[in-house]
Formats: C-alpha cells, sequence, structure tokens
C-alpha cells in the first residue's frame, strides 16, 4: 500500500458555501466527499507514562482510485471525529456525551445564551489513492470512570464521523480501566504508541 507525507499536503481547502478570501478554491465535487470504498482499521488502549489516558484510534486508507477528500471539524463545537463507547454489562460512558457536556457557553448581559455562528464552508485536505490518516481520540481514564463505572474489562466500540457521514460501528477491542495508579496493563503503552506496529490493531475492518 502507498504511503504518503500527509503532513506536506496539508492545505486547508474549502467547499465553500460562503467564500472568504482566505480559502482556496478547489474543483472536488460530491464523488470526492465519498466514503464508501474507504477501509478502515480500528483499536483501543490504555496508554500514558502512568497508563492513565485511553487512546482510540481508526486508520483510514483510501481503496479506491479516485483522488478523495478529508474534513476536518471547525465550527462549534468542534468534537471529535472518532466516537467511542465504553461499555461492561448495563454500564457506558459515550465520548460525544461527555464532550458535549465540556463545551463552554456563552451569556450577554441579560443571561441569554449567545448562539454560536460559523461560516458554511468544509475544511480538510486531499486523500490520493492508497494514503491513509489516522484519527486518535485520547481521554483520561478517570474521565471515562467517573463516578459510576467501576474498574474493570470494558469493551470499545468507535465510529467516525467524516465528511458529513458517520461510519458504521467498529470493534476497538477490550481495555482494563482502573484508577490510574491501580492499572496493571503495563505492556500497552509500548504496544499502542503512536509509532507502533500494525500489531497492536485488535481488528482490522473494510
Amino acid at each position: 500500500m502507498a504511503h504518503m507525507d500527509l503532513q506536506r499536503r496539508i492545505g486547508l481547502v474549502c467547499f465553500a458555501v460562503l467564500t472568504s478570501t482566505a480559502c482556496h478554491r478547489v474543483s472536488y465535487g460530491p464523488d470526492s466527499l465519498k466514503i464508501d470504498e474507504f477501509r478502515y482499521s480500528v483499536g483501543s488502549a490504555v496508554v500514558g507514562a502512568g497508563l492513565d489516558t485511553l487512546r482510540v484510534a481508526i486508520v483510514v486508507v483510501n481503496g479506491s482510485r479516485k483522488e478523495g477528500f478529508l474534513s476536518f471539524p471547525h465550527c462549534p463545537p468542534i468534537l471529535s471525529p472518532v466516537k467511542a463507547l465504553v461499555r461492561s454489562g448495563d454500564k457506558e460512558w459515550n465520548s460525544e456525551i461527555s464532550e458535549v457536556r465540556k463545551q463552554p457557553e456563552y451569556f450577554d448581559s441579560s443571561g441569554k445564551a449567545i448562539p454560536q455562528v460559523c461560516l458554511a464552508y468544509l475544511v480538510g485536505m486531499s486523500f490520493p489513492p492508497g494514503s491513509s490518516y489516522t484519527y486518535v481520540l485520547k481521554v483520561p481514564v478517570t474521565e471515562v470512570l467517573g463516578d459510576s463505572l467501576p474498574a474493570g474489562r470494558y469493551r470499545v466500540i468507535a465510529q467516525l464521523r467524516l465528511n458529513g457521514f458517520l461510519t458504521r460501528r467498529f470493534s476497538a477491542g477490550d481495555v482494563q480501566l482502573a484508577a490510574p495508579r491501580h492499572l496493571t496493563n503495563v505492556a500497552a503503552d509500548k504496544h499502542f504508541s503512536d509509532a507502533a506496529s500494525p500489531r497492536w490493531w485488535s481488528r482490522a475492518c473494510s
């Protein structure tokens, strides 16, 4: 599979509904936004020096023969494209709900909420055939467990919101969660670092 240095190709481009002079006009059409022929590899692990962070990653590969596009959120609330559910029995933590709750709210002098305004354009980068890009969600273990989830083994389910679409749910494997000082999965960080080999993937999805 061909790889490319995506950082060299990152140039913000706009699918302009409202075009500003800071945007570069491009000729991408609706077909460039389709994700039907993208492939995905998904995994999760507990990482960090103190094994205090849950990391969920989704690698996207352009498996088509056409130039694609990867979008990035820019309108408030700016939420991670990676959505994670952490489950054990009837107990569940939802990353999107957690993110929304943490969003700041702004009020005027009368106490009325100030609406957040965003220009209607899409920000992202080109995605040539055979290239790949990794979307990552990192969350403190203490945030996941909160006040209601006990220590234990949890199943991680992940989705990706990309180009206005939401992928199907992927199994991202199981993780052992507890207060950081009690975490015992010492090898997790080694096998799930940013430069780790593909061995860490719990499952390859297409």
